[in-house]
């Protein structure tokens, strides 16, 4: 799937996929990675200015999920 997302400078197209937090993290564990570290990456200061509704949407469903994974 394709998204539109109309960030500061103008819109850009970007892939995106769905999956479960469980189908991430046993594909992680099952291939010999620990998880350090998960973050949900939370809008600026800046982007409540510029969008509040957005930033309030954006506050209680994180678009976004980053893990700090090592081999083990």
């Amino acid at each position: 799937m394709r998204c539109d997302w109309d960030g500061f400078g103008g819109k850009v197209t970007m892939p995106s996929y769905y999956h479960s937090l469980g189908s991430i993290t046993d594909a992680l564990s099952q291939t010999g990675f620990l998880i350090e570290r998960i973050v949900e990456p939370r809008p600026t200061e800046k982007f409540r200015e510029a969008d509040a509704h957005g930033f309030e949407k954006l506050m209680k469903f994180p678009l976004f999920i980053c893990f700090r994974a090592k081999k083990i």
